[in-house]
């Protein structure tokens, strides 16, 4: 979730593979948390500052799709937002994997948040909600706040700390406002629970360092906001894709991580394996945990993550873990991947990636 910029390393102690963009020569955009506004300061992307789309660069209903995006499925044949939203309609869960700097792709998952909401579709058995009428009911869980904020994030939407209180204590990504406070305002307005779905990056990063044996001395505190342990190992489809993520990483392929060194000897142990990877297969985890509860505690209620697109494509990563812990439920997995105007769907580096895959403008 940390970015050396675009082409360069993400890390935050831990290489962070979900802000990867498709093939495409290890390029990551994503956005570092650790470039947020100090406590008091004003963070950028504030509402209707610069850097914030345009007004008149929205479209006229907010829970349409887009111009510059389009559709695909995931063999590539090319679909339509109606298609999509049928389909999101169909299932409990929805995955929505995005690469963190795609401003197009953000108002894409905005409008279809929107649409679902407000009864556009709503999956059988649960009550369809339309204008003037209540929303379909969903639960909003984002990758971008972790699981300790969860009172914050609470407080926050139900109105009994402001904005300010909220980026000082949630610790919110540099883009929260325009790009993640919209999925907010739309929770607000129709009362859905948001879950700040990720495990503190603190745990996550002694598993960088350590391996798997850095969470034995947690206490049950810490342990609450993690999913069971231990979690499921990687699968070998899932490891694949890691190893070619890193072999086309700028600094990966020699063997260094361009994260905190984990423990001696750690890499070279077949239990506990890459640390690096065990650490991100955490993350995966506790991702899939907090949808998988979210899903428990509000039956009545389609879950909606929003999640970097390496943790869902090729339906590995959250889904895998997603099938134990949520067995019955197949997820409907979204990515959407920016570039030119002009590129076409490509097999090799989109096909497959997602349920359906939207390419947006850059």
């Amino acid at each position: 979730m940390r970015s050396a910029g675009r082409g360069g390393v993400l890390a935050f102690g831990l290489l962070v593979a979900g802000c990867a963009s498709p093939g495409g020569g290890g390029a990551y955009a994503g956005i570092d948390p650790a470039a947020r506004a100090p406590a008091g300061a004003e963070p950028a992307g504030e509402r209707g500052a610069a850097g914030a789309p345009a007004a008149a660069d929205a479209p006229a209903d907010p829970a349409a799709l887009p111009a510059g995006v389009r559709i695909f499925r995931g063999d590539g044949t090319p679909s339509t937002w109606e298609a999509v939203l049928e389909a999101a309609s169909a299932t409990r869960v929805v995955l929505l994997g995005e690469i963190h700097d795609d401003v197009l792709g953000h108002r894409a998952r905005h409008a279809l948040v929107r649409a679902l909401a407000g009864g556009v579709a709503a999956a059988p058995g649960l009550p369809t909600g339309g204008a003037g009428d209540v929303c379909a009911p969903h639960v909003i869980s984002l990758e971008m706040l972790e699981a300790d904020v969860q009172l914050v994030v609470d407080e926050y939407q139900a109105g009994l700390i402001n904005a300010d209180h909220f980026r000082r204590a949630a610790r919110p990504w540099a883009n929260h406002d325009r790009d993640y406070e919209p999925f907010l305002e739309t929770a607000r307005a129709c009362d859905f629970p948001v879950v700040a779905a990720n495990p503190p990056r603190r745990y996550v990063n002694r598993v960088a360092r350590m391996g798997e044996a850095g969470l034995e001395a947690l206490g049950p505190e810490a342990l609450a906001f993690l999913p069971p342990l231990p979690v499921a190992r990687p699968s070998e489809r899932y490891r694949a894709q890691w190893d070619a993520l890193m072999a086309e990483t700028p600094g990966h392929g020699g063997g260094g991580h361009g994260a905190a060194e984990p423990a001696h000897g750690a890499h070279g142990d077949p239990e506990s394996g890459d640390p690096v990877l065990m650490a991100q297969n955490l993350w995966d985890a506790g991702m899939a945990w907090a949808v998988a509860e979210a899903a428990r505690e509000h039956p009545e209620a389609r879950v909606i993550h929003v999640v970097g697109a390496f943790h869902v494509q090729e339906h590995t990563g959250i889904p895998e873990h997603l099938a134990r812990y949520l067995p019955g439920v197949e997820p409907l997995v979204i990515v959407a991947y920016p570039g030119a105007a002009d590129a076409d769907f490509d097999p090799d580096r989109h096909g497959g990636r997602g349920d359906f895959v939207l390419l947006t403008e850059r």
